[in-house]
Parts: C-alpha cells; sequence; structure tokens
C-alpha cells in the first residue's frame, strides 16, 4: 500500500478532470446544438469543438498509467496477469455493465418503452461496438460514446502481454510499428469512405505514444529532466494546430483525418509528461492538484459513462425552456450521478482491489 502512494501522482487526476470536462462541454454543445445569441457565448461554443480531443487526452493517460504499473509489476513476484486485470475488471465492468443494464433494461421497464433486441446489445456487451460503428452491416443500439471504452479494453487485452515478454527496446519498436499502422489504416479507411474514428487500429497512438512516458520515467529515472523539453514541444505543436486548424476546419482533406490522432497524441504526451514531471508547489502543480480538479478526476468515469444520458434527460423536460437552466441542469444532474454511483455502487468493488495489489 505504501508503494502504491509513492508512486500515486495526484496532478494526472487533475489531467483526467480537464479531459472528461472537455468531452462534456463538447457534447453538450455541439451534439446538443448548443449555439446561444450572445456573440461571446457563440465564440465560446465553437471553441468546444477542441473538446472532442478529450478523447485523445484519455487515451495518452491511459497508455502512460497503463504502461507504468505494468512496468512496476514486472518486477515484483506477485501474479502479474491476475493481479493486472482483476484490478482493471473490478475498476471498469461494474460501473459499465451495470450502465448496459440501466439502459437496456430498467429504463425501458420504467418507462414502458420498447425493449432493445438482444441482437443490437450484443455488441455492446462484448465490447465491439467500435467495430460495428466502422462497419455499419449489422443492427446495432446502445451508448454512442463507449466506443471509446472498446478501444480501451481492446487495448487492454493485448498490451500487457507485449510489456511482459518484450524488452524496452523491442516495446519502442512496437510503438514506432503501432503508428506505422495507424497512419496506414486510416490512408486506406478514407480512400475507401470508411470512418477512421472508431477503429481500434486507427486509435492507436494515444495510448502508445503515452506508453513512452512509462518508459522514459522507468529507464531514465523519472521525468523531471524532460520537463522543459516537454514544455516547449506542447507550446511548438500548440502553435502549429492553432495555425491548422482555422485553414482546414469544415474543408474535409483526407490527409488531416490521416495525421490528426497522431499529432494530438503528441501534443497531448508533451502536456501529460510534463504534468507528470512536476514535483515542486509551484502555481501550476497547484492547480492541477487544487481539490475541485482532482475530485472531477476521481469521479470522471462515471461523468463519462452518464453524461449523455443525464444531458438527455433534461434536454427532454422542462428545464430545457431556459438554455442557461438547461446548461446547470444538465452538469448538475451528471455531477450528482456520477458522485453517487462512485460512492454507493464503484466504490464497493474498488475496496476489492486491495486484493490483487500490483
Amino acid at each position: 500500500m505504501e508503494t502504491q502512494k509513492q508512486n500515486y501522482l495526484p496532478a494526472l487526476d487533475g489531467v483526467r478532470g480537464l479531459a472528461v470536462l472537455m468531452v462534456m462541454i463538447f457534447h453538450y454543445c455541439q451534439a446538443n446544438h448548443f449555439f446561444p445569441d450572445h456573440p461571446v457565448l457563440r465564440v465560446i461554443s465553437k471553441l468546444s469543438v477542441f473538446g472532442q480531443t478529450g478523447v485523445d487526452l484519455f487515451f495518452v493517460l491511459s497508455g502512460f498509467l497503463i504502461t507504468r504499473i505494468l512496468l512496476k509489476a514486472k518486477k515484483k513476484p506477485e501474479p502479474f496477469f491476475k493481479n493486472f486485470y482483476a484490478r482493471r475488471i473490478l475498476r471498469i465492468f461494474p460501473l459499465y455493465y451495470g450502465c448496459l443494464l440501466l439502459i437496456y433494461f430498467i429504463i425501458p421497464a420504467l418507462t414502458s418503452g420498447a425493449a432493445i433486441p438482444f441482437i443490437k446489445q450484443v455488441w455492446f456487451w462484448s465490447y465491439l461496438q467500435n467495430i460495428v460503428y466502422t462497419f455499419p452491416v449489422v443492427p446495432f443500439e446502445g451508448p454512442n460514446h463507449f466506443w471509446s471504452l472498446a478501444v480501451e479494453e481492446q487495448f487492454y487485452l493485448v498490451w500487457p502481454f507485449l510489456v511482459y515478454f518484450l524488452g524496452t527496446g523491442w516495446l519502442v519498436g512496437t510503438v514506432g510499428a503501432s503508428i506505422l499502422v495507424g497512419l496506414a489504416v486510416r490512408s486506406v479507411f478514407i480512400a475507401h469512405d470508411v470512418s477512421v474514428v472508431f477503429f481500434t487500429l486507427c486509435r492507436l497512438d494515444g495510448l502508445v505514444l503515452g506508453s513512452v512516458l512509462a518508459l522514459l520515467e522507468a529507464h531514465q529515472g523519472g521525468l523531471q529532466k524532460y520537463r522543459k523539453p516537454f514544455l516547449r514541444g506542447a507550446f511548438i505543436l500548440l502553435g502549429l494546430l492553432a495555425v491548422i486548424w482555422p485553414l482546414t476546419t469544415g474543408k474535409g482533406l483526407d490527409i488531416l483525418q490521416v495525421v490528426k490522432p497522431l499529432l494530438m497524441a503528441i501534443f497531448y504526451l508533451f502536456c501529460v509528461g510534463y504534468v507528470a514531471s512536476l514535483s515542486d508547489k509551484g502555481r501550476i502543480y497547484q492547480w492541477m492538484t487544487g481539490r475541485s480538479l482532482t475530485q472531477i478526476g476521481v469521479i470522471s468515469y462515471g461523468l463519462y459513462v452518464f453524461h449523455p444520458l443525464c444531458f438527455d434527460w433534461v434536454l427532454h423536460s422542462p428545464l430545457n425552456q431556459n438554455g442557461a437552466i438547461a446548461l446547470v441542469a444538465s452538469f448538475a444532474l451528471t455531477f450528482g450521478v456520477a458522485i453517487a454511483s462512485f460512492n454507493y455502487y464503484e466504490s464497493h468493488f474498488l475496496k476489492l482491489k486491495k486484493y490483487f495489489a500490483t
């Protein structure tokens, strides 16, 4: 338990909190067509499109943290695969499958709504929804945003074995190969008018580049020496993206769809690396470890899982008569549900993780 506390980086809870807020704001402003009449708010709403890259930030952060856990566990005598998968299952499955039960059975029963046929559900129960989103040749119906959870689960099925059996050099080579595969698959998909958003091989960039941070930390004795390079890299790439974005937005350029996931992954690699390298009590560190932001990070999984349901309920209720009230109510309801889920449901499963210490 003491080792786990020493390995804990509280600033990364702040990163997780920012990531989920980005996704929530994007989904509210874009998917729900929230474009207020006030000029300033209209600009903010349009800028919210950047929030969709919160998923890329999640991927980089997951790749870093998971690889970090695996590299440390590899040096210990405890069962490597058993402990890793047991802890992942306890963290992910209860809320994921609980939400599916809610959507497919509980809500229809309470509202007398039509039940969704199992043939349309099965892809979500088996974490294959991102496949049918990419190749929609069979019927399916479920929570659209769960595609990213499928990508992560499929990554977890393979990556622990690579970390365990491969040395550092081979892992770095695997990262490079994964990036090349991603570029190639996205190019082929775009040439054949296939979506590159959901397919696992198209979204490996962030996950594998996040692992590079863990490899650097493990073999360089920490990330502190890279703090300034991370910061410079983030500003340089942010400047590049700031130039590219207004010139390419809405033009549907194929090359942008090919390189965008890689560019965002590199940008967030620099950002996560910089935050993870902060060891002092400076202003940025204090902000990233502030109670509000870190607490959002702690309940981020519930926020991500429940926010479309909560938004949809408010936007189909009398509260939607006023835009400002609907906005506040949507986020308040989401936070309330996520807090309740964490304290009264998820926490019971999380307590069991102590039996599978890594």
